[in-house]
C-alpha cells in the first residue's frame, strides 16, 4: 500500500520479476480498480495514474497459476 493525495501522480514500477507472468493492479482507496497489466517481463510499469481521491491506495500482486518468486516494487512521482 502507499498514501496519495488527490490530483497526485503515480507510476508503479516492477524489477527483478522472478515469478514469470504476473497480473499487477492498482487499486483506489475505495477498493476499485484504476489500472492492470498482464505480464512476464523482468521489469515493467504500470501506466502512470492521476490519483483521484487522497487515501491509502493498494497495489496487488498475482502471480500466474502455481508461480513463486520475488520482485521489487517501488511508486514514483511519476
Amino acid at each position: 500500500t502507499f498514501t496519495g493525495t488527490s490530483g497526485q501522480q503515480a507510476t508503479v514500477r516492477v524489477t527483478s520479476n522472478t515469478m514469470g507472468t504476473v497480473r499487477v493492479t492498482l487499486f483506489k482507496p475505495d477498493g476499485t480498480q484504476m489500472t492492470t497489466t498482464f505480464t512476464s517481463a523482468a521489469s515493467f510499469n504500470l501506466a502512470t495514474q492521476s490519483l483521484t481521491t487522497t487515501g491509502t491506495y493498494t497495489i496487488k500482486i498475482d502471480p500466474d497459476s502455481s508461480n513463486t518468486g520475488s520482485m521489487s516494487r517501488s511508486v514514483t512521482n511519476p
